[in-house]
């Protein structure tokens, strides 16, 4: 569970990253 949890952060992070930087 924790490490399903960690690759959905990963995932968040990899799909956040170029948005933040978009704004």
């Amino acid at each position: 569970m924790e490490t399903s949890n960690g690759l959905v952060g990963d995932t968040f992070m990899d799909q956040i990253q170029p948005i933040a930087a978009y704004i």
